[in-house]
């Protein structure tokens, strides 16, 4: 403003006692030769700068008066000069005469140069700053821009390998000789591999996304019995189960698995299930516990045999002492005959002969019973050990065919396996050694 108010004071000092007033910023200032001095700015003045009118003329007291509005820029600062003169204008164009020329030499003094090198001075630095700011933002960029580029260049490399993986991965899965697939919680398919064709017979792959699980795999016109999607939510945990499902006319056994997909918040979007056919498998399980309740009943026949041999042993040993009294009695007859036949007493001796002939008799008729007795025993023993025989080399045969056919891993079946093994080894020591008595007891008798 200094800058601005020396330029004015200037001016009405070459303006032969005109007053000059400057409208600036909505401040009215007052110069007259060569000084600022306070004037009340009549309203007339205030009225020709709200209408924004350059030029009025008027009559006042008599007399023409007009008011010439000049706009100017002064020091960058734009203000408006108003001049309120007579009818005598040459004092008016001596005013816009010494404006110019002051104007003109103002703009080529010394004073308006170094004001203007100063501003210049003020632009550059200001220049310069900003210029420094917007290198210092410029060398960020730059460094941010050469580690996104890296990042960029990584995570290319990385969403190619990603795309390398997930084809394999999908090769993988179509390869998988399992049905695999994955549903939504409102039991619509999502993701099939190729088993699930082979599985169903539906070749059209396409056909499967969007239809429901139950109707389109299973053939089923509403939800499975079977299906545990439910507590798979629930527990947000695997499940196993065996389900049968009937085939071309055949019941075929499955392990069925379901198993919960989670999204980035850790809830479950999705049910992913898979097949597994475990018939065969069923089956030899299946016959090894029929031929386990087999084993049992032979040894249940084994043991009633074994209670049977006992109590006809009980019964040899009675006969044996009637046997052995037999004799005895025989020989005490023996010793009585002798005295008699050395007494020659015919009725004794009649007597006697009576008795021996029905002691005779009735130890015919003993070894008779005890021969029978031999016999049974020996075919007793003889059934039994071929059923026993018979029955173990079956049960070898089985194993035999199962260790052959696949092996087996689950720790159910192998647990059956080993006590059929034991069973069997038993059932042969048994054996051995029953022969071995049998051989002892027939060598003896």
């Amino acid at each position: 403003m200094n800058f601005i108010d020396d330029f004015f004071k200037q001016l009405s000092a070459k303006a032969n006692g005109l007053p000059l007033v400057v409208y600036e910023s909505g401040c009215y200032h007052a110069y007259l030769n060569g000084k600022k001095i306070q004037a009340k700015i009549p309203e007339i003045v205030e009225d020709v700068i709200s209408q924004n009118i350059p030029f009025k003329l008027f009559r006042q007291a008599g007399e023409l008066v007009f008011i010439f509005v000049i706009p100017l820029t002064v020091d960058n600062v734009e203000c408006k000069l108003i001049i309120k003169g007579n009818k005598d204008y040459s004092s008016t164009i001596n005013i816009i005469s010494k404006l110019t020329e002051l104007s003109y030499s103002l703009s080529f003094s010394e004073n308006s140069l170094t004001r203007e090198v100063e501003l210049l001075r003020e632009e550059l630095s200001e220049c310069e700053k900003e210029l420094s700011e917007v290198y210092e933002k410029y060398s960020n960029l730059e460094e941010i821009l050469t580690k996104k580029a890296y990042e960029i260049e990584g995570l290319e490399e990385s969403v190619r390998i990603l795309r390398n993986s997930r084809s394999k991965m999908l090769k993988l899965i179509d390869g998988l000789n399992l049905p695999l697939f994955s549903v939504d919680l409102n039991y619509e398919l999502l993701n099939v591999n190729k088993s699930v064709s082979d599985f169903t017979g539906e070749k059209d792959l396409p056909k499967f996304i969007g239809s429901k699980c139950f109707k389109l795999v299973f053939n089923n016109e509403s939800i499975c019995e079977w299906c545990r999607v439910n507590d798979v939510i629930e527990k947000k945990k695997s499940i196993c189960q065996h389900i049968k499902i009937n085939k071309d006319g055949k019941e075929l056994v499955y392990e069925h698995t379901m198993y919960p997909i989670f999204d980035e918040n850790g809830e479950v979007i999705e049910i992913g299930e898979y097949l597994n056919d475990i018939t065969e498998q069923y089956n030899l399980v299946e016959n090894l516990k029929k031929s386990r309740e087999q084993i049992h009943k032979i040894s249940r026949e084994k043991i009633q045999s074994i209670n049977e041999i006992s109590s006809l042993r009980a019964e040899y040993n009675s006969l044996l002492e009637m046997y052995e009294e037999a004799q005895s009695k025989i020989q005490k007859l023996s010793i009585a005959l002798q005295k008699v036949l050395e007494q020659s007493t015919v009725n004794e001796v009649l007597k006697l002969k009576s008795e021996n002939k029905n002691l005779k008799s009735r130890i015919d008729r003993l070894e008779n019973s005890v021969e029978n007795y031999k016999k049974l025993i020996d075919n007793e023993n003889s059934k039994l050990s071929e059923s026993i025989v018979k029955s173990v080399y079956s049960l070898e045969r089985l194993i035999n065919m199962v260790d052959k056919k696949k092996k087996i891993e689950d720790k159910d079946l192998k647990n059956i396996h080993d006590f059929l093994n034991n069973e069997v080894n038993l059932l042969k020591k048994y054996i051995k050694s029953k022969e071995e008595s049998t051989d002892g007891n027939k060598s003896g008798n």
